[in-house]
């Protein structure tokens, strides 16, 4: 059985599911072992670029370490264009990931 499903029947079915529909997503798992002013660098700058392209609703996904959430979450409450951002829901990676509004 094959399901045909265009990019709208998919967004309203996760909006029934009540699932967060998110206009950009970054995932540190893509980096492999980077420091923290790669971290910072790369959060920047698609932070940055989401807010030019003006893409409200991310995805940051860090993974359930203490290396790189600790940090993106504090680089997250000091940075200007975000307005807020939260652990991610069930659907998007809980602890291991944030939700963030920009302006």
């Amino acid at each position: 059985m094959s399901y045909d499903l265009s990019p709208f029947d998919m967004l309203r079915m996760a909006r029934q599911l009540n699932m967060q529909v998110f206009d950009a997503e970054l995932d540190f798992h893509e980096f492999g072992i980077i420091d923290h002013a790669d971290i910072e660098k790369i959060l920047f700058e698609f932070i940055e670029d989401s807010h030019y392209y003006d893409k409200k609703n991310l995805l940051v996904i860090t993974g359930k370490g203490n290396v790189v959430r600790p940090l993106v979450k504090k680089l997250l409450a000091q940075n200007p264009l975000v307005k807020k951002f939260k652990q991610a829901g069930y659907f998007s990676g809980q602890e291991g990931a944030f939700e963030v509004e920009l302006y």
